[in-house]
Formats: C-alpha cells, sequence, structure tokens
C-alpha cells in the first residue's frame, strides 16, 4: 500500500488546495523552526498532521524536498490504514486472516481513500487516527480497564488534532466511560482517570492549537468552529437536503456496498437474545459502537455543509469518506460470503432496497439542488468517490452517476450467485472494479490537481533582491482574498518573511513589495518593477526609489 500511494503522488511538486495545504505546510515550517509563513485571514485547522511533517524542516528548507516527503509520510499513514482496517476486519468480519487482508487493499484503494494521498492536508492522518480511535473504543468497551479507557481518551483527543471533524469521537468516550461504570464493569476511580486524559488531551490539542494560529493568522475565521456548525443547526429543511446528498454520494460512490454495510450494522444492534448467543459479526456490542461512532462522525459533516451552494458541497464526500471505511468493509465482506450465509431471494431484496434509497436520494438532491449541480463539477477532490463515473461531463450528472453505479453494483451483486465461486469471484470483481475506478481518477486528477507549475520561479529571487531571506511586504487589498499567490510565493521562498499590506505605497517590514504588475500607485511613484511572474499576475516592486 505505501508504493502504490507513493506512485499515485508521483511526479507531485507544488499544492493546488488552497488554502488547506498551504495551511498544513505554514504550520510544519512553524513548528520545525522555520520562517514565518502567514496565512492572514483563511479558516484555521489543527496541528497535528503539521506536527509529523516538521521533523523535515530540521533537515532540509528546499520546498520542493518538503513537498516530496509530505507525500511520502501520506503514503507511510496510508499504509499504517490499511494494516488498521485488517485488524478491524478481523473483529468485525467472520474471514480469515487473507479475506480481512484482501478487503482492507480493496476499501483502502478505492478512489476517495486512496488518492487523498495526493495532497498535503491532514486525511491520512485522519483516516488513521479514526481508526486508532475506533479500535481502542471497541476494545475498551469489551474489556474496560483504566488503561484502555486511558488509551481511549488520548486516542480520541488525538484524533481531534488531527482535524476538528472528529469531536464525536471524545463525546463518545467519555459517554462510553460512564456506561461501563454504570454496568459495574469500570470503578469510578478509574472511569475519571481516564476521562481526565481524554479531556485535558482535548485542551491541550485546543491551547496547541490556538498557540500556533496567533503566530500564522493576522485575522482567522470562523468557518471551522463549533459555532459555525451549531449555526447551520437552525435549518431542518438544508439538514435533510445535505443528508440527501452525501448518502446519495456515500451509496453510489461504494456501488451499494455502505448500504449493504449500513443494513448488517442495523441488524446486528438490534439482534435478539437467541441471534445474541451465536457466532454472528458484528456482536451486537460492536456493531452498536461502530454505527454510532459513523453515525455522529458524518451527521457533523452533514451539518457542516447544510446549506452551502457549490456543486461538491451539495454531495459532499471529503469528511465521511474516512469514518465510513468501516461500513464499507462491512459491506464488501458481506458480499463476498453471501453465497453461503444468505439466501438468494434476501441478497435481491436487499439489492432493491438499497437501490431504491440511491434513487429516492438522488431524485431529492435533483429537485431541490438542480442549478448548483449544474453549475460545475465543483472541487474534484472534496468528491473523489464520483470521479470514477464522471466521464467528460462538466457537471454532477446525478442521473448518469447514479445509472453507472447500480450497474457496478448490479455486477457485484450477480457474483453472489455463483456458489462455491463466489467468494473469490466477488473478491477479483471488486479488486477489478477499483482499479478501473482509481485509472479514470488518477486521470482526472493529474490534468486538473496536480498544480500549475511555473510559480517556482520565485525562487530565483532568493539569489537577487530577497537574498539572505530579506523581508517582503505583499500587497492584499481590503476585502480581497486573492492570496493564492501570497501562498505560493511563500513556499518557494522559505527564508523570507512576508507581511501583508492594505495598500502598496504602505511600507511595513521592507521597500519591497508584491503588487500587480499594474499598480498605478506604484508606478506613478517612480517605483522600479524588478521582476514578474511567467502569468503576468503579481511582480515584485522596490519603493525604495519613490520619488
Amino acid at each position: 500500500m505505501f508504493l502504490v500511494r507513493v506512485g499515485a503522488s508521483w511526479g507531485r511538486t507544488e499544492y493546488s488546495i488552497w488554502p488547506d495545504e498551504p495551511a498544513q505546510l505554514a504550520m510544519a515550517r512553524f513548528l520545525g523552526g522555520g520562517t514565518s509563513w502567514t496565512m492572514h485571514d483563511h479558516s484555521t485547522w489543527r496541528p497535528a498532521y503539521a506536527a509529523l511533517l516538521a521533523p523535515i524542516h530540521w533537515f532540509t528548507s528546499d520546498p520542493a524536498i518538503v513537498f516530496r516527503l509530505a507525500l511520502v509520510v501520506n503514503a507511510v499513514l496510508g499504509a499504517v490504514a490499511a494494516l488498521l482496517l485488517v485488524v478491524l476486519a478481523r473483529r468485525l468480519t467472520s474471514l480469515g486472516p487473507w479475506g480481512c487482508a484482501a478487503i482492507a487493499v480493496i476499501v483502502s484503494l478505492t478512489p476517495a481513500r486512496l488518492f487523498t494521498t495526493d495532497f498535503v492536508w491532514s486525511e491520512s492522518l485522519t483516516a488513521a487516527m479514526f481508526l486508532v480511535a475506533l479500535l481502542a473504543l471497541l476494545r475498551f468497551w469489551s474489556a474496560p480497564s483504566r488503561s484502555s479507557g486511558v488509551l481511549l481518551g488520548f486516542a480520541a483527543a488525538a484524533a481531534v488534532g488531527a482535524h476538528s471533524r472528529l469531536l464525536p469521537l471524545v463525546v463518545i468516550a467519555l459517554v462510553v466511560m460512564a456506561l461501563a461504570v454504570r454496568r459495574r464493569s469500570l470503578s469510578a476511580v478509574d472511569a475519571t482517570i481516564a476521562a481526565a486524559c481524554t479531556v485535558g488531551g482535548l485542551i491541550a490539542v485546543e491551547i496547541a492549537t490556538r498557540l500556533i494560529v496567533a503566530q500564522l493568522w493576522r485575522n482567522p475565521t470562523s468557518n471551522n468552529s463549533a459555532g459555525a456548525v451549531a449555526d447551520r443547526l437552525t435549518d431542518p429543511g438544508a439538514l435533510l437536503l445535505s443528508f440527501a446528498g452525501q448518502t446519495w454520494y456515500q451509496l453510489v460512490a461504494s456501488a451499494g456496498l455502505i448500504g449493504v454495510g449500513g443494513w448488517v450494522l442495523a441488524r446486528n444492534s438490534f439482534a435478539s437474545g437467541s441471534d445474541r448467543s451465536t457466532t454472528r459479526v458484528p456482536t451486537r456490542d460492536d456493531a452498536r459502537l461502530v454505527g454510532l461512532t459513523v453515525a455522529a462522525c458524518a451527521g457533523l459533516s452533514i451539518a457542516f455543509m447544510a446549506g452551502r451552494l457549490r456543486a461538491d458541497q451539495v454531495v459532499y464526500g471529503r469528511y465521511s469518506d474516512v469514518v465510513t471505511a468501516p461500513v464499507l468493509l462491512i459491506g464488501l465482506a458481506t458480499l463476498v460470503t453471501a453465497a453461503t450465509a444468505t439466501t438468494a431471494r434476501s441478497r435481491v431484496v436487499a439489492a432493491v432496497g438499497i437501490a431504491a434509497a440511491t434513487i429516492a436520494t438522488a431524485a431529492v438532491t435533483v429537485i431541490s439542488r438542480h442549478d448548483a449541480l449544474a453549475s460545475s463539477n465543483g472541487l474534484e477532490p472534496m468528491i473523489l468517490g464520483l470521479q470514477p463515473f464522471r466521464g467528460s461531463s462538466d457537471r454532477i450528472d446525478v442521473f448518469r452517476i447514479t445509472v453507472l453505479a447500480l450497474a457496478v453494483g448490479a455486477v457485484l451483486l450477480a457474483t453472489t450467485f455463483l456458489r462455491s465461486r463466489a467468494l473469490l469471484a466477488g473478491t477479483i470483481a471488486a479488486f477489478a472494479l477499483v482499479v478501473v475506478g482509481d485509472a479514470f481518477t488518477a486521470d482526472i486528477l493529474d490534468r486538473e490537481w496536480s498544480g500549475r507549475g511555473g510559480h517556482d520561479a520565485v525562487a530565483e529571487l532568493a539569489d537577487g533582491p530577497l537574498a539572505s531571506g530579506a523581508p517582503v511586504d505583499f500587497l492584499v487589498p481590503a476585502a480581497s482574498n486573492s492570496t493564492n499567490r501570497l501562498m505560493l510565493y511563500q513556499m518557494y521562498l522559505p527564508e523570507s518573511e512576508f507581511t501583508v499590506v492594505e495598500d502598496s505605497s504602505e511600507v511595513a517590514s521592507s521597500p519591497l513589495v508584491f503588487a500587480p504588475p499594474g499598480d498605478t500607485a506604484l508606478d506613478e511613484a517612480g517605483a522600479l518593477l524588478l521582476w514578474t511572474d511567467r502569468f503576468g499576475r503579481m511582480s515584485l516592486w522596490d519603493r525604495s526609489v519613490v520619488r
């Protein structure tokens, strides 16, 4: 898996998702002792992933090397997540070691999970930390103790350090600790210690985040805050539409297998007393814990995207793709064992139900958000699971994607009727379909999300006007959010500290300022134009000669 992920991101030298990637690179440079990188007025992020990248700066400040090594870190984290999925599959499915390894690899290779490795953001760490916390939760509930409680608490807090959307893990951890005391399987003292570690870990993450934000952000926005999510809970209609869009996305991106996994979790969660005495997996308790954890984290994604207007935000997948991996794992395991574990009639009924849910959510999404979906493809990295079905369309074609996904689901269903060969046929079919989907997705990302390139030419200024890490001002007019080049230039000039100014005549840290080549005020004042980027969008001016 490590080599596959390295191969998937091979050749990338420049970030393409702004401001997510610059934020992680900025925090990593700061934590590694490098020059401060201003994030100006953007949203904020948690620093755990950046902390993993920070040691790179102890050995090099070369931006190209830093970027490539960050992608290698992603590959390592992806391999770790795949191993954790194997462990999870051993607990939640009836498959043997090799079967668990096979389905874990297939889940890890799905486009929605594989291609997060292409970007220097926290997704690879978030995926691994979610699985660590989930396994810690399952272990604690099955054998409560002080040590397992402390492990759970720290794992949940660390997961939040990777990304705020995993905050429900902390709440769930505290609830199960209280329930363990109630059912007399854990002493109040041990539960208190575990809860204190949980809360203490969360406080430590919050303090670290605030300290870093205070150093790198000038006027941070509250888009990623708990308050921003709470504000969206007041519109039930928007929440319902967000639920429909994201549910449709998960169903089509998995060709219905997440629906299968969800059905298994629901069935086992409400198993009767006689059912609980059998060897059915996942057990009732495991099914409830996995279902609750996935639903809580996915629910936060639904709330966060409620009412948003961008095409990809209507059917957003990025935030839920991480947490639905265990459900997909269970769904895939159910598929490959269905021939011997279920009747033909039950398989057909389940397939019809999942198809109906897919069509229903598609209809609600199209009817309610047609204009947004027709406006563009959205940001493809946020809906990676749809890319294998996209084709050449310049919009999110819900009808086309739904039909193709149902057809793929039908192929997978057909493998369950091959009797003794069903397990092998289902595994091979799933693997082949995933590989084909990866090929389509890789082509789209390589064409549209590999970085424009050419911006590294700004590095030549380090041997001229910005030699020895000379400071420089950067013009960002008031009320403007045009900071892409501010971020790119800071990446390629790692020794220079940038200061944002709102007026090109304002000298903050240096007589040198990056401003548009046609800046009238500078031109009329007699400032000297020293350099212009190859795209003609930004120039370096010397104001020391202003008349």
